[in-house]
């Protein structure tokens, strides 16, 4: 077994062994105390008998020997150049610049007018073919004439096909020389395009529908689904753009989606648009511009009007000797009022109603009788014991009653007597002396006792009861001051919440006891990564009660750290034997 300083060990001791005249004629656990400071050294024991020892190990082997000089350097190698490696894979194309405006298309000229086209004659009938003859023997292509043609004479009917003659052997002739070109024919109709269509409709630029009744009932190329733009003439910049809706001879709707300056006009131009490509890739961010000088500063704005002054209170203090009697306070009573003497007196405080919100006096009692405060409507609003000092604030500037009043303990000096003595909510004492019987009675809600309370006798703290019956169990602010017993048939499972769900005061003790009930209990963390939990238990983190009837303290150490100790059970005991005593660890 391992035992450390300030530890707790448990010791079994025989029948045969009798320690600090415990005698018994069964085993006995006992539980042992922190361990002593070593004790002094003892003598030298005599030197055993000289033998011939057996040889030692080998040693270790030696440190290696220093580096030797580095030797001269070789010639240099011949110089071969390796073969060109593989042209490496080019490089991803950069993104490509966005596109410029277009231009404003020029207007376009006026079409001149087309001639009129002839009338065509009628054709003449076609006339019998006659027959074939033998085909003579091609002659010499005689020269081209000149002369004006003649009329096309009627096609006679075709004849027969003669059968297909030898092929001449003769010499190629001459091919003759071309005719003259004749003379162009007229120009045809234009096609449909995109100029010339005009709208005299005046528009504001806008997004939205809109609609351009033409000039002249004739829409050209455009057509529906077309991305077309309508601009004014004289200023371009200024246009809207969108999809066409509607497109006839008459009238061009088109749903705006961009625009370009503003106004309204009433002439307008159409060209077709491009689509609006996809959002390029947002390139990277710039680096930041120098801070630009700081502005001057703005001007002073003009001073308020000055408030109303409020009305002067009145500083300063007033002695009163105690005499049995009355002492009435009104609005221009001095502020401190401080009573002396061996006896009693009362004090009326002023008419709220003559008073402003939150004025206030401070009542101080330097008697050693009770000085009493009452309301102007003679309620009681405090009763000071001799060496107390209080506040009496105006918090209501109607009624009569104490409840108009607040009432604030500035000081004690001391507190002496038989009286009771009521104190505020979460009152706290500092550094008390408190004397045997002369502190009786309940502390309700959480009074604070800090510094260093002396007790002249022996104080009787109780604590309440507080059975549980569950298998779970989270204690409680209340708990505080209370005994828990645990018992249920299954396991119970007891967690300690953290600081910030119940905020038990640092050194609180919290007490459980495992009454009756199969089920073992266990003490363990709710939140487990916030709160610690300390305990020599087989699971430090959480600890279990060893039997029935056994029980364990938790104490508060730190904000949420707390350690657990009692009957805890040690899970499986190891033995030694130690100066004929049997140890459990």
């Amino acid at each position: 077994m391992s035992v450390t300083v300030n530890s707790i060990s448990v010791v079994q001791i025989p029948t045969s062994t009798n320690v600090y005249n415990v005698g018994s004629s069964q085993p006995l656990i006992i539980e042992l105390g922190p361990i002593g400071p070593q004790g002094i050294q003892g003598a030298q024991g005599v030197t055993g008998p000289s033998q011939p020892g057996s040889t030692g190990p080998t040693g270790s082997t030696g440190s290696t020997g220093a580096t030797g000089n580095t030797g001269n350097t070789g010639s240099t190698g011949a110089s071969i150049t390796g073969a060109t490696g593989s042209t490496g894979v080019t490089g991803p194309t950069g993104n490509t610049g966005s596109t410029g405006s277009t231009g404003s298309t020029g207007l376009t000229g006026v079409t001149g007018p087309t001639g009129a086209i002839g009338n065509t004659g009628n054709t003449g009938n076609t006339g019998n073919t006659g027959n074939t003859g033998v085909a003579g023997p091609t002659g010499n292509t005689g020269a081209t004439g000149t002369g004006v043609a003649g009329n096309t004479g009627a096609t006679g009917n075709t004849g027969n096909t003669g059968s297909t003659g030898n092929t001449g052997t003769g010499v190629a002739g001459n091919t003759g020389s071309t005719g003259n070109t004749g003379s162009t024919g007229n120009t045809g109709n234009t096609g449909n395009g995109y100029s010339g269509v005009a709208s005299i409709t005046s528009l504001a630029v806008a997004t939205g529908s809109q609609t351009f009744t033409l000039s002249s009932p004739n829409q050209q190329a455009f057509a529906n689904g077309m991305r077309i733009r309508a601009y004014y003439p004289v200023t371009p910049s200024n246009f809207m753009e969108g999809v066409a809706t509607t497109v006839n001879s008459t009238t061009i709707t088109i749903t705006v989606d961009t625009i370009g300056g503003s106004g309204t006009y009433n002439v307008w131009n159409f060209s077709v648009a491009g689509l609006i490509g996809p959002t390029g890739v947002i390139g990277n961010t710039g680096n930041t511009g120098n801070t630009g000088n700081t502005g001057n500063t703005g001007n002073t704005g003009s001073t308020g009007n000055t408030g109303n002054t409020g009305a002067t209170g009145t500083w300063g203090y007033t002695t009163t000797a105690t005499a049995a009697g009355t002492t009435v306070l009104t609005v221009s009573s001095t502020t401190l009022q401080v009573f002396t003497g061996s006896t009693t007196q009362t004090v009326t405080l002023p008419v709220t109603s003559t008073l402003t919100l939150g004025q206030y006096f401070v009542i101080e009692n330097d008697s050693t009788g009770t000085v009493t405060v009452n309301s102007s409507g003679a309620n009681l609003v405090v009763s000071l014991p001799g060496g107390v000092t209080v506040r009496v604030t105006c918090i209501l500037t109607s009624g009569t009653t104490a409840a108009s009043w607040a009432v604030t303990i500035e000081g004690v000096k001391a507190l002496t007597g038989t009286a009771n003595l009521v104190l505020s909510t979460s009152a706290s004492l500092t550094t008390p002396t408190i004397a045997d019987g002369a502190l009786s009675g309940t502390f309700s809600g959480t009074p604070t006792f800090s510094g260093q309370a002396t007790f002249s006798g022996a104080p009787i703290i109780g604590r309440t009861y507080n059975a549980q019956i569950g298998t779970t169990f989270t204690p409680a602010l209340s708990d505080a001051a209370s005994i828990v017993s645990l018992n249920n048939a299954a396991s119970i499972s007891v967690t300690i919440p953290t600081n910030a769900s119940v905020a038990y005061q640092l050194g609180t003790e919290l007490i459980f006891i495992w009454i009756t009930g199969a089920g073992q209990p266990t003490i363990s963390a709710v939140t487990p990564g916030t709160t610690t939990i300390l305990s020599v238990g087989t699971t430090t983190a959480s600890p279990k009660l060893r039997a029935v009837n056994s029980w364990a303290i938790a104490k508060k150490l730190a904000t949420d750290t707390w350690v657990i100790w009692g009957d805890l059970d040690f899970g499986q005991i190891q033995n030694q034997f130690i100066g004929g005593l049997l140890l459990h660890s």
